[in-house]
């Protein structure tokens, strides 16, 4: 009897164990799930800053601000500070204004981007690799009275 008892206990593990192997496998581990889920606050960081302070920074004083404190003192942005910063390391994002019209933000990510992240933000391409990676954009006029950012591929 202790035989069958050992022997089921044997099996159980050995399915426990090849279940976890084969779910690390499928979704990673939960060190590389926590690095994703830091890449994706930063792309959505990187949107809101884009929209929420850049694009509307530009509407109401017609010009790309000179840089992120600019914004921070004129746009009262819902959390300035996860919003202008790595919600990781608290580093501040990268701006730089390259000309009147175009502009670029940075941020350095932990993992590269996941296949389908062209349909999460369809409008930009925030397919990115590991690493510093910066993306650039345009002002353009969408209406009379209107300006919008789009990527510059």
């Amino acid at each position: 009897m202790p035989s069958k008892r050992k022997l089921l206990a044997f099996i159980v593990t050995a399915i426990v164990g090849v279940s976890v192997v084969i779910g690390f496998f499928n979704i990673g581990s939960p060190g590389n799930e926590r690095l994703r889920r830091y890449d994706d606050q930063r792309s959505q960081n990187l949107q809101s800053l884009r929209y929420g302070g850049i694009d509307e920074y530009v509407r109401r004083n017609g010009s790309l601000p000179d840089s992120l404190e600019e914004i921070q003192k004129t746009i009262a942005l819902s959390s300035p500070d996860s919003l202008l910063t790595d919600p990781k390391t608290g580093e501040p994002f990268e701006y730089a204004k390259l000309s009147e019209t175009t502009f670029s933000l940075c941020a350095t990510f932990d993992l590269p981007s996941e296949p389908n992240a062209k349909t999460m933000y369809p409008d930009v391409m925030w397919v990115h690799p590991a690493g510093r990676t910066c993306f650039k954009f345009q002002i353009q006029s969408t209406g009379p009275t209107v300006k919008n950012s789009v990527p510059i591929p």
